[in-house]
This record gives C-alpha cells, structure tokens and sequence, in this order.
C-alpha cells in the first residue's frame, strides 16, 4: 500500500516528537514507514521540501486549526478557555522539537517565529476581548502566558492536559483578582 504525503507528514511529526530532528533523514523516514527511497521521492523532492511541507503542516495542524475551532464559540471567554483546553492536549515534545529543528534549520525557525506571532497575537485579540484588559495589559498577559506555554514544554515536557489546563485557568483566575 501507498503511503500519502499526509502519510509522509503525519509520520514525520511522530518521528520529530519521538526522536528530534535526527529523525527527519530521508533514511531514517523510510526505515520508520518501511520504503524505499523511491517512495519517499515521490512525494518529495528532497529533505528540505519535506521539511519545508512538514513544518507547513504542523503550523496548520496546530496552530490555524486550534484557532478556527476555539471562534466556534461566541464569547471571547468561552473561546480563551476552548483555546486553553485544545492546546493543552499539544504534544509538548514536538512542539520542543520542532524548536530544536528551527535552530538547525533557517526556514523551519521562520515558520515557528512566524507560530508564535499567530499565537501571541491571537492571545492578545482574546484578552482583550474579554473586557479585562487593556491594550497594553492583554498584550502582556498573551506574553506571559505564552512564555509560559513554551517554558513548559522545557521544564515539564511530560506534564499531563490536565495539570495544564487548570494551571492556566488558576492563573487567569489570579490575575483577575481585585
């Protein structure tokens, strides 16, 4: 049976999130997915192009998509907290390894600079929607919780969704506090 690009991408985001970027070699891909070369080159012109399609699914995947399902809801809190309950069940080991991969690869830490934009700022358009902040005081807090975000995936990469998810609403709670 074929493997589809989908295919292709979906197991390098596994490979990724396992073993880190060494697993992204055209060898290693296809001892994973058991093809040959040719197989893989089908689908791909070369080890970039697959990096290159791979780090655009993942921004997709994880980033665009979360988005679009959190403005399913209505109000600004209850998108915040759709937000809050879909990435905390990201795989934080691709999302670090994703940011080992950008730091040998210049169009792949592009894309994941251009990933934290999109989210800050979508943080950001959240906080302030909610009519808790201002301006300047949604801004800081789509920061700070974002860099907390990205803080866990170092220092509690095996941290579980749920611990996660009520972490960030007892600090959302905390800074509501009068």
């Amino acid at each position: 049976m074929r493997l589809t690009d989908d295919a292709w991408l979906a197991l390098g985001l596994v490979a990724l999130a396992e073993a880190g970027p060494d697993a992204l070699t055209i060898d290693a891909l296809c001892l994973r997915a058991e093809r040959s070369k040719g197989s893989f080159y089908h689908h791909f012109e070369s080890i970039a192009a697959y990096r290159a399609r791979l780090v655009a699914h993942w921004r997709e995947r994880d980033t665009e998509e979360i988005i679009r399902l959190s403005l399913a809801y209505r109000e600004a809190t209850g998108q915040l907290d759709a937000l809050n309950r879909l990435t905390s069940h990201l795989d934080m080991r691709l999302e670090q390894a994703m940011r080992k991969l950008g730091a040998q690869d210049p169009i792949v830490a592009h894309v994941v600079r251009e990933v934290d934009r999109r989210r800050t700022g979508f943080l950001v358009q959240l906080h302030f929607a909610t009519g808790d902040f201002a301006p300047d005081d949604a801004e800081l807090v789509a920061q700070v919780s974002y860099a907390a975000f990205v803080g866990f995936q170092v220092i509690a990469p095996e941290m579980q969704a749920d611990v996660s998810e009520h972490a960030y609403l007892r600090f959302m709670r905390l800074l509501k506090r009068d």
